[in-house]
């Protein structure tokens, strides 16, 4: 292997050292910068080959040429004309504004209007020349930071092929070029800015482009000049690629509507005369004179080049690294090696083909038009790839390779005929000895075979052509019992060996014997023979062939047999398990069954049969084809016992309804597993079914006994709340006893209509139940939803208890009052007036357990502090408020400010001497009412002290301040008649 690898390679020596020469001579030519002009005119052309791009919609270019003069008068154009025309493109509200005319010194008549219009329009950037000779911008659009650069970077034939984008002046401050600004400018109000990414590199982020610095050897570049920060420019094309409206249309405000609308426009001089012009790749051809592109168009190049990359993601003009390009140099002067040798050696030395000339063109046309289609392609999706170095590498390579292959067939011209005179030669003593190394082959062979007969772990016995033994290896003679017996004929064979018929006495029939048969050309097999030996029978397997000569004549025939006394145990015991599993399967209580993923039956047991009401498993079988629509109540319990089986491979107590034969549903319980082949592809389902409808029957029914549990413990709650039961310390109702009880300290709330018993006589006992349960239903969610739980409705009245915290208790009130006031809105007819309650809350220790007899109880609480809140209830009749509260719960509110309160009496409860203190707490009250106690609350407060201290002339006259501001303030008027009744008049 390895001398023929070294024979190809030697054959392509040559090819690998001459492309490898060329390839490195282009390489160090390009380097020297030789094809430096060659390939920016490869380039130039790309451009002008390239489909036009459609008009930059973003970009309007203000025209200024010979067609202008009459309008304008001069160039430069005075500062008055050049301030009317900004006025009327701001007019139109432009985005930014680019003005690509120098404007260093005042022009005519109007400078200090035109200094007014630079002052006064922001987005507008005028130009300077930083080369010299440089050119100064307007000093005020200097001060203001609105000037950019209008220098542009010409190569060594004149051309402009690059963008300068920044540049640094000589007074060290950093110059945007004019089309950069203008794009920056533009895209800061879309939200878009540039990011460093690497700031040693210089690598810039702007939207979805990468700005990366031209360092002077991109593509054909050598050694070029790379101050600034420069760009290869990506032109979108010429003046027609832009949208361009005259000065003269600008001037005669004849603008169309929304040309300029928000967009960049650029003004400049592009006539011929005006010398603004410079030479781009698309300022020659072939066939036409060279022409000269407008700088303001240059400039609408770069801002559109930074635009579209910015915001569309069009590709920036990029570049490989030098090694690269070298790889690629290599790779085609190799494939121009590579096919000239090949077309050398399909033909070598035939006289009669065309020319050397044209040949070498056939072979290169097709590889260099490759070439240039690609760098072409490569072109339009924004990489420079070198054309001039690979092609001049492909031909000179392919020249190369034709010379050598001219001075090598000269060489093996005169080798042939030296090799000829040496085989003649040799000849006859190469001949003498190939015959001796053959048959000394041969001999090597047979002892091989022997050997490796004999080192195999089954019986070979080979027979010559006449049927006679011949060999015999080592384990043969063991499972005979004999070795060869050189003097038996074919017929004799089972005689001599003991082969019989397995399980008979007859000796096998001569004729059958694989051996035998494989003399006359079959390959055969058996595993019916049986060798007899003294002391035990061997049952074997026999494989037989036929052993051909070098004339297709049969010379031998082979049997290789081996002892299967293990397969033939195995086989009886697999018998046997079998039979045992069938006993099983026809007589197991639950249904096993063999199914398919598609849905049918391969096998069931009687169980099975019986469970579903069929007479036999064959009707079971017969009957159901389809087991998801066929027995499956629910179709897609089928379909998910398939997937069950398809992710897991097995499914447990996977439980369904089923219908039997005679239409009735019965629920089964399956368990079982997916059974593969070898390669893991499913064959079918196996497993077994349990009947489990009984179970699932007494299942229905504990749920129904258990949903009648919940619903009767849902009754009980209704009477019993559920705090309650928790404050006892118990579980259910059916825990609790009689006298049982706890001391607590809690929050009382009582809460009753005002004059129900007036207002249920107008209405009939049926209506005043529903007035009752609709006004309760409104109030129960107010307590609820503020921790609290309703003791006992006492009529009309609400009793309910509050174990947290006092604040929950006082805006259960309040929430109860404004639901009130959201009910009132429904009542406003006569038959349905408006109602009103009243709510007392007090705080203490109570007594909260069960009382009554063993026949009825009922659960309640005892103290001062219920008997209390109470009479506060009764209180509000009295003082015509809502919302009465004790101190003791005012003492116990966390943040009382955060309520609408005022003290309004300190009362005595019946039965002890200390007084208690009574506030209103009147949150909920009307808006205008509220702000009014509000504003009254100090002078009340006052008047209130005032009285306590018997001081009543005065008391009375700040009661009488504030019924002047609230006069339906019950309070203030019954503390007014109270001074009054006191001596006062």
């Amino acid at each position: 292997m390895w001398r023929k690898l070294r024979q190809r390679i030697g054959k392509w020596q040559g090819v690998l050292i001459g492309a490898s020469t060329v390839a490195g001579l282009v390489i160090v030519a390009g380097s020297a910068g030789l094809f430096q002009l060659l390939e920016w005119a490869a380039r130039d052309q790309f451009f002008r080959l390239r489909p036009r791009e459609s008009v930059d919609p973003r970009i309007v270019i203000i025209t200024l040429d010979e067609s202008d003069l009459p309008q304008v008068g001069q160039f430069p154009m005075s500062d008055a004309l050049l301030a009317k025309v900004i006025k009327n493109i701001k007019a139109q509200h432009p985005r930014v504004i680019g003005l690509d005319i120098y404007r260093d010194l005042p022009v005519g008549s109007g400078h200090q209007e035109l200094v007014e219009v630079f002052k006064s329009t922001p987005n507008l950037i005028a130009v300077e020349k930083l080369v010299e000779p440089s050119v100064a911008p307007p000093p005020t659009l200097r001060q203001l930071g609105q000037v950019a650069m209008a220098d542009v970077v010409l190569d060594a034939d004149g051309k402009v092929r690059r963008g300068l984008i920044t540049v640094k002046s000589k007074s060290g401050e950093t110059r945007e070029s004019l089309g950069v600004k203008l794009a920056l400018m533009y895209l800061e109000r879309e939200g878009v800015t540039l990011e460093p990414i690497n700031t040693e590199k210089k690598y810039y982020q702007l939207g979805k482009a990468v700005f990366k610095p031209f360092t002077g050897n991109e593509g054909g570049y050598v050694g070029a000049d790379a101050g600034g920060y420069q760009i290869l420019l990506n032109f979108r094309g010429t003046l027609e690629n832009f949208r361009t409206i005259s000065i003269t249309d600008v001037l005669l405000n004849q603008i169309p509507p929304d040309l300029i609308r928000d967009r960049i426009v650029l003004i400049g001089a592009t006539g011929q005369s005006f010398n603004d012009l410079f030479f781009t790749p698309y300022g020659s051809s072939f066939f036409t004179s060279p022409q000269r592109m407008p700088g303001v168009v240059i400039h609408a190049n770069l801002a559109s080049q930074v635009l579209s990359a910015a915001t569309e993601g069009r590709p920036l003009i990029q570049s490989w690294a030098e090694p690269v390009e070298w790889l690629w140099i290599w790779g085609w002067s190799f494939a121009g090696a590579t096919v000239r040798w090949m077309a050398l050696q399909v033909n070598p030395a035939n006289k009669k083909v065309s020319p050397k000339g044209i040949a070498l063109g056939f072979c290169i046309l097709p590889l260099g038009g490759t070439l240039i289609g690609s760098s072409y392609i490569a072109f339009l999706g924004g990489w420079w790839i070198p054309v001039i170095s690979p092609l001049i590498a492909l031909i000179g390579s392919a020249v190369a390779i034709a010379g050598y292959h001219r001075l090598q067939l000269q060489r093996e011209k005169a080798d042939l005929e030296i090799l000829l005179e040496t085989a003649t030669e040799h000849y006859d003593a190469v001949e003498a000895d190939l015959q001796n190394q053959a048959e000394e082959a041969v001999r090597e062979g047979e002892r091989r075979l022997a050997q490796f007969l004999e080192a195999v772990s089954v019986g070979v016995v080979v027979i010559d052509a006449n049927g006679k033994p011949y060999f015999v290896n080592e384990r043969g003679q063991e499972l005979l019992g004999k070795g060869v017996v050189s003097d038996a004929t074919a017929e004799q064979i089972p005689e001599v060996y003991q082969n019989y018929i397995a399980g008979t006495d007859r000796l096998y029939p001569p004729e059958d014997l694989p051996i035998l048969r494989a003399l006359k050309g079959d390959r055969a097999s058996a595993d019916d023979i049986e060798i007899h030996r003294p002391d035990k029978i061997l049952p074997i397997e026999a494989w037989a062939t036929p052993i051909y000569d070098e004339s297709g004549q049969i010379a031998y025939a082979l049997v290789a047999f081996q002892d299967i006394t293990e397969r033939k145990r195995a086989e009886e015991a697999l018998k046997q398990a079998e039979e045992k599993y069938r006993r099983i399967f026809e007589n197991a209580m639950e249904g096993i069954f063999q199914s398919t993923p598609n849905g049918r039956y391969i096998s069931a047991n009687p169980a099975l049969a019986q469970m579903y009401g069929y007479d036999s498993p064959e009707e079971l079988m017969g009957t159901i084809t389809n087991i998801q629509y066929q027995l499956y109540v629910d179709p897609q319990r089928r379909a998910e016992f398939v997937q069950l089986m398809e992710q897991q491979g097995a499914v447990s107590e996977f439980e369904s309804q089923v219908y039997c034969q005679d239409g009735t549903m019965i629920w089964i319980s399956e368990n079982a597993r997916a059974v593969c082949d070898v390669d893991g592809v499913v064959l079918y389902y196996q497993g077994f079914v349990e009947d489990i409808t009984q179970r699932k029957q007494a299942e229905v029914e504990r749920q129904k006994f258990t949903e009648q549990l919940f619903q009767l413990n849902k009754a009980y709650l209704r009477f019993v709340p559920r705090q309650f039961l928790q404050l006892l310390d118990k579980e259910s109702i059916v825990d609790v006893e009689l006298g049982e009880a706890v001391q607590q300290n809690m929050s009382i709330l009582f809460a009753d209509i005002r004059d129900f018993t007036t207002l249920s006589e107008r209405i009939t006992l049926e209506d005043n139940f529903k007035f009752i349960n609709a006004y309760l239903s409104r109030m129960e969610p107010a307590i609820i939803e503020n921790n609290g739980f309703i003791d006992k409705y006492i009529g009309d009245a609400i009793m309910a208890l509050f174990s947290g915290e006092a604040d929950n208790a006082v805006k259960a009130g309040i929430d109860m009052l404004n639901r009130l006031a959201e009910y009132n809105t429904t009542r406003t007819r006569p038959e349905r007036p408006p109602i009103h309650i009243g709510i007392g809350i007090n705080t203490g220790s109570l007594m909260l357990g069960t009382v009554g007899g063993h026949n009825r109880m009922d659960g309640t609480v005892i103290s001062d502090s219920v008997n209390l809140a109470a009479r506060l209830e009764s209180l509000t009749k009295d003082y015509g408020v809502s919302l009465l509260i004790s101190h003791h719960t005012f003492q116990s509110l966390h943040h009382p400010v955060e309520y609408a309160f005022r003290v309004i009496d300190r009362v005595k409860v019946k039965g002890k001497s200390k007084m208690v203190s009574v506030f209103e707490i009147f949150e909920a009250d009307p808006l205008t009412i509220r702000e009014a106690k509000l504003l009254t609350k100090p002078k009340f407060e006052q008047a209130l002290f005032l009285y306590n201290r018997n001081n009543f002339r005065e008391a009375a006259q700040l009661f009488q301040d504030c019924l002047d501001v609230i006069p339906e303030d019950k309070v203030a008027q019954i503390y007014l008649l109270r001074c009054q009744q006191e001596g006062y008049s």
